[in-house]
């Protein structure tokens, strides 16, 4: 029950939470596989439950409807993937829907955060994490393809060879942009200071990841 065989193995490497999240999707993977759902259909509910997640939070509805609707979205982004890997449906554009639904979802839900507030402070922290989320996946990308173009593994660097279990599991959980970091977000209902913790989380990380990326991409050359 608490296994998933069609998780990318790069994410719940010392990842617990990722782990768990797999682990939790797959009985939900197989339900959509047997009612011939596919993935792009499950990415749309994804979409739908993430709206009224940022719905629910912009307007000041009871922190628990915002829990449910995007810890719903987040699950169902762990069950694309494993559906698509399931049925080894593969996209046959260029077009990356669940990607780019991601990065709408969370522009979205610190925007909704944001309003929820209306403080100076949060408005600035939310505006300059989007920002910096946004250049980060950018840059990501560009990694991706200048180094599919040389034919070189695109794995970003992490922190030295040489740690402990308990710091892998800790850079993997806190220092790492993947699909555990949206369950974060489930704290943006909690109040002012946890919408402002989450969000300047965001900006660290993803400031340092895009960092580590443009030290990348300079050494490579250009093709």
């Amino acid at each position: 029950m608490f296994s998933n065989p069609y998780a990318k193995a790069e994410s719940i490497e010392s990842n617990p939470l990722n782990r768990l999240l797999y682990a939790i999707a797959f009985p939900a993977a197989q339900a959509f596989v047997r009612f011939g759902i596919t993935p792009n259909q499950i990415t749309a509910l994804s979409c739908i439950a993430a709206a009224l997640a940022a719905l629910a939070l912009a307007t000041g509805s009871a922190a628990w409807l915002f829990a449910i609707a995007w810890f719903t979205s987040v699950l169902l982004d762990f069950c694309d993937g494993t559906v698509a890997r399931m049925t080894k449906q593969v996209s046959r554009t260029a077009f990356r829907f669940d990607h780019t639904s991601d990065l709408v979802k969370i522009c979205a839900v610190l925007i909704a955060a944001a309003s929820r507030y209306d403080v100076h402070a949060l408005w600035v922290t939310c505006s300059v994490s989007v920002s910096v989320f946004m250049l980060y996946s950018a840059l990501n990308h560009e990694l991706k393809v200048a180094r599919s173009r040389m034919q070189v593994a695109c794995t970003a660097p992490g922190m030295p060879v040489r740690r402990s279990q308990v710091l892998r599991i800790l850079h993997a959980t806190f220092g790492t942009l993947n699909g555990h970091t949206l369950l974060f977000f489930l704290c943006l209902a909690s109040g002012e200071a946890w919408a402002l913790l989450v969000s300047i989380h965001l900006l660290g990380i993803s400031a340092f990841g895009a960092m580590q990326r443009i030290r990348l991409l300079i050494a490579l050359p250009k093709v």
